[in-house]
């Protein structure tokens, strides 16, 4: 008896006729059954201008990630929308993105996206970047295996994309509070990627210009550093967070990102 949801589905046929993008974020869109309900509506009352689209963690429990699937081709077989993309929110590679997203399982993640990109038809992925402090060690083998999923599944249009959302807030967890030395993995990747540019004869298979722009302008923000007193309590409260996160979950931030063991310590010394 949500009144929000009963608004909503008031609401939404009497747009719908026109509507051209709509989007379901969260939370989890996978596990609210709201999400399910608005493909049935898509299914039976197809719309060939709308772009539908998800923000997701690609990696729900209890069948969720089939029951999605499913939903999507009998979306695309009735031909009822122009597009579909998927927003997957990952803020690095592997081991470390779980870290990030405590829970999340990234072998199920990279499965569920594989088969997205092989099994969909009318459809993209964007990879949603939260740039963070722990984004930064895997940054590089992100990108690059960004690159390596166009080469497999880009054939005559642009199927992966992604983009690279500055965190401003907690500050004990933003970019600003890296070194330079913290900051080389934004450079390796600028570097990667510009000898891997998307050509005329390599088309949606490397990077474009304005993603590699993209880069650069993170790097000249995230070099831009706190203040004094912003960045002690910032390295103060990043200390005091992961302590208890590692003790609460069962984690362990100096062996999931060796390479922030220097700034790990520093921030430690700092409550001593």
């Amino acid at each position: 008896n949500n009144p929000y949801v009963t608004a909503f589905w008031d609401w939404f046929p009497d747009v719908y006729r026109t509507l051209k993008t709509f989007r379901m974020t969260g939370g989890e869109p996978l596990m609210d059954k709201n999400t399910f309900k608005v493909f049935d509506y898509v299914k039976q009352n197809p719309n060939k201008n709308l772009h539908l689209s998800i923000t997701s963690n690609c990696s729900p429990p209890k069948g969720q990630w089939g029951k999605f699937m499913t939903s999507l081709k009998e979306i695309t077989d009735a031909d009822a929308i122009d597009h579909f993309m998927l927003f997957c929110s990952l803020d690095s590679w592997g081991e470390q993105a779980e870290y990030i997203r405590n829970g999340l399982n990234f072998e199920d993640l990279y499965k569920n996206i594989t088969q997205y990109l092989r099994e969909s038809s009318k459809h993209s992925l964007t990879f949603i970047v939260t740039a963070n402090l722990l984004s930064l060690p895997g940054w590089t083998e992100y990108i690059k295996n960004i690159l390596k999923l166009r080469q497999e599944f880009n054939t005559d249009r642009q199927l992966i994309w992604f983009d690279t959302p500055m965190l401003h807030d907690p500050k004990w967890l933003s970019m600003k509070l890296a070194n330079k030395e913290m900051l080389q993995p934004l450079l390796d990747s600028i570097e990667f990627m510009e000898s891997n540019k998307e050509t005329t004869n390599n088309r949606f298979k490397g990077f474009k210009d304005y993603e590699v722009d993209k880069v650069k302008r993170l790097y000249n923000w995230a070099a831009e550093p706190l203040n004094t007193q912003e960045e002690f309590l910032a390295k103060k409260n990043f200390d005091l967070f992961f302590t208890q996160h590692d003790t609460r979950r069962n984690t362990n931030i100096r062996k999931t990102f060796p390479e922030l063991t220097t700034f790990i310590e520093e921030c430690r010394i700092i409550n001593e």
